[in-house]
């Protein structure tokens, strides 16, 4: 090989491994600065990610949102509270927000706060108790409950 080609190959490299630096840069900003959505059950990320649509946004808030769904397999439940408590520990890129319903007893927030910070950008949050002409403060509610009865009433052949 003489000098040209071996400045060639050189060259060739050097804008291969350019590339494939911006392609990397280009994933990782993608996936840094998201806000990650855990919930406890199946159908809460749905009902969640439809609110947020419903408020109009700006859509470089909504873009970073990233939800985590559990198509077909099991819930979270009660470990979502041990999950996050495990990646409080650890440095995150992302802010997580674990999502608490209210059919079981929740944790309290820090000091009148609607969410509770764990630490290293992980947070919980607890949906608002409810008072209207349906459902008291002091009822155990799931997301669901934040629709009227009339809302989530399904009729089906076993009644």
């Amino acid at each position: 090989m003489n000098k040209f080609e071996v400045d060639e190959k050189y060259l060739e490299k050097e804008k291969a491994l350019n590339d494939e630096i911006k392609t990397i840069s280009k994933k990782y900003e993608q996936i840094k600065g998201k806000i990650v959505i855990l919930t406890e059950g199946k159908t809460d990320t749905k009902h969640i990610r439809l609110a947020f649509e419903q408020l109009n946004l700006d859509p470089n808030f909504i873009n970073k949102l990233e939800y985590y769904d559990f198509e077909g397999i099991n819930t979270l439940g009660e470990d979502l509270g041990k999950l996050l408590t495990h990646l409080s520990k650890m440095p995150n890129e992302n802010i997580i927000i674990g999502i608490f319903d209210r059919d079981k007893p929740v944790q309290p927030n820090d000091r009148g706060k609607e969410y509770k910070s764990l630490g290293h950008k992980v947070f919980r949050f607890n949906i608002p108790a409810l008072s209207n002409t349906e459902r008291n403060e002091t009822d155990k509610i799931c997301i669901e409950h934040y629709y009227s009865n009339h809302e989530i009433e399904t009729a089906t052949d076993y009644g």
